[in-house]
């Protein structure tokens, strides 16, 4: 079990107020906890087997393949990205998560960012104490969201044209989930793996 579902849950719940501020900081944590408990945790185990190098998204056809949390590693760092087909807008609203924080959280970035049917990248800010200042990505974290961006676009553009496929798998985590609902923590669940259409097995690291 690779994805990091769980570990935002519990943590969303142990952050201090003061990590995130206050009463608003208490809401943004039930709002992204609900939309975790409700994704799909999908693992990516080979970024450059998946990538696009042009994706192409159709937000017409977006369906109720949402949310997922796609979670990929690169060296030493992992990230977990919550993505939302916002309705009304038709943008993917993605958020992304890693624990490299004073607290070592898992929890969001302060910014998140969305994917336009035009295939624009819009970015704000998530912590509700920095809409109060000029939010200003730095040049780094720019590139970094053009990355993501372009791992999402790919995972969507392969899943509409049926290039892969997802497929939980199946460790038994009964007894460890005894255990985590006993001590009203939500069970782990599976990963769930990418197959390739030229593929029987998921795609293994």
């Amino acid at each position: 079990m690779n994805n990091k579902r769980h570990n935002i849950l519990d943590d969303a719940w142990e952050m201090k107020e003061n990590v995130m501020g206050g009463a608003e900081h208490s809401l943004r944590v039930g709002l992204v906890a609900n939309t975790v408990m409700n994704a799909m945790p999908i693992v990516i185990n080979d970024v450059l087997k998946l990538a696009v190098a042009k994706p192409v998204i159709d937000h017409s056809k977006l369906g109720n393949d949402f949310p997922v949390l796609l979670h990929y590693q690169s060296d030493d760092l992992m990230v977990a990205i919550l993505v939302v087909h916002d309705v009304d807008t038709g943008n993917l609203q993605c958020y992304p998560f890693n624990n490299l924080n004073e607290g070592g959280y898992w929890w969001l970035y302060e910014m998140a960012f969305d994917i336009t049917p035009s295939g624009f990248i819009e970015i704000r800010p998530v912590h509700p104490l920095m809409e109060e200042i000029e939010f200003a990505p730095t040049e780094g974290m720019m590139a970094h969201v053009e990355a993501l961006a372009t791992l999402i676009g790919s995972f969507v553009h392969r899943l509409q044209a049926g290039t892969i496929t997802v497929v939980e798998g199946t460790t038994d985590f009964s007894k460890i989930n005894k255990k985590r609902i006993k001590n009203k923590r939500e069970p782990i669940i599976n990963d769930w793996s990418l197959i390739y259409a030229d593929e029987t097995e998921p795609n293994a690291a």
